[in-house]
């Protein structure tokens, strides 16, 4: 990476804000004077997905509110499955994500193991909605 940590950190905000590529390029030639590749900044995003991913797995979230587990049915090319999140309802972080095409008590099991192994002991209340 040879262009600076703010072009950087700009770029990875944008992508998480929900940018395209060819947007965040754009942005950045526009208001920043850095003319970015699409391969750089896709190479960026995946390096630094990667960190950040590791990162987080070793945090332990404190939490403020109570955990509301929610599943949502979404529809990929005429194939139902299910986005089971549990997210903390003060700070909006999602503690748990399960992305599954069969919903059953196996699933929502593994999916609160999960939530406990990432949450230990800390939760006094989980609610399923």
């Amino acid at each position: 990476m040879t262009y600076p940590k703010e072009i950087i950190v700009k770029a990875l905000h944008l992508y998480a804000e929900g940018l395209s590529i060819s947007k965040i390029r754009d942005c950045m030639w526009q208001h920043e004077g850095f003319y970015l590749y699409d391969s750089r900044i896709l190479y960026g995003v995946r390096k630094y997905a990667r960190a950040f991913s590791q990162f987080e797995s070793t945090m332990k979230p404190r939490l403020k509110g109570r955990i509301h587990t929610d599943d949502v049915q979404v529809k990929v090319k005429k194939t139902r499955y299910y986005s089971i999140n549990s997210p903390d309802s003060e700070t909006k972080y999602n503690l748990a994500s399960t992305f599954t095409k069969h919903r059953s008590k196996r699933v929502c099991r593994n999916h609160f193991k999960k939530l406990k192994n990432k949450i230990g002991s800390h939760a006094k209340e989980i609610l399923f909605i």
